[in-house]
């Protein structure tokens, strides 16, 4: 699954664009079915569960996960703070399916593999698919083949500048978390592997083709192309 991002921002949106971006104990989980031919192994994603904790690759310690158990209603806020409690470290695998189906059931939501097989090359469904427009934090999108390029343009009264970014998701796929939706098509999220073998991340993608003004005033103009499909999670065991 790996993931790469293109053009001179290789793995952060210039600093210019990015100011204008408005912004458990889990329980012992089934293996998900993989294909033995793959060099994916989502099974990792659980490898190093013990006691409650996750373990961190490269980390000198185990970091906890807010925990679903006991009866306590699956809530979104519990899946964001899941993901954000990992940022700046590689969760598990380190693949951006270990950090999506984690934060999820650690909240007490269902995994993909309650959806489908798990495979490399797998279009994963995370719930019930709703429009971007009304994406929320702690849905997930799920992406294939997805690029990215937006300017934006900022004007002052004595110059303009101008900001380009460049952006790849899935290749073939790609899994993230919302942590925030603006509204005109730019969206926040929480992820990994990006670019291959990054640390958790939060990172704001524009994901429409359009033109829009800033909260700051500056304007950005984006073509995509590829697909995003968003999923709201649903409580474990409905």
């Amino acid at each position: 699954m790996a993931i790469t991002a293109t053009g001179s921002n290789l793995a952060q949106v210039s600093n210019t664009t990015q100011t204008n971006n408005p912004t458990a104990s889990m329980g012992a989980t089934n293996t998900p079915a993989v294909d033995t031919g793959s060099h994916f192994n989502p099974s990792l994603a659980s490898a190093n569960i013990h006691d409650g904790l996750v373990g961190v690759v490269g980390g000198d310690a185990p970091v906890a996960l807010d925990t679903a158990a006991g009866g306590t209603t699956a809530t979104p806020d519990a899946v964001v703070q899941n993901a954000k409690s990992q940022v700046g470290q590689v969760h598990g695998d380190g693949q951006c399916y270990s950090l999506v189906d984690d934060s999820l059931k650690a909240a007490g939501y269902k995994g993909a593999e309650s959806y489908g097989k798990i495979t490399a090359n797998a279009d994963y469904h995370w719930g019930t698919k709703v429009s971007l427009d009304h994406a929320q934090p702690g849905d997930v999108l799920q992406f294939r083949n997805f690029k990215s390029n937006s300017t934006t343009t900022t004007q002052t009264d004595t110059e303009t500048s101008t900001a380009t970014d460049q952006e790849e998701r899935g290749e073939p796929n790609h899994s993230a978390i919302v942590l925030s939706n603006d509204g005109h098509g730019q969206i926040t999220v929480l992820e990994q592997n990006v670019p291959e073998g990054g640390p958790v991340q939060q990172k704001t993608l524009c994901l429409k083709n359009g033109t829009w003004t800033n909260a700051n005033g500056s304007t950005t103009t984006a073509h995509v192309s590829g697909q995003v499909n968003c999923y709201r999670p649903q409580p474990a065991g409905s």
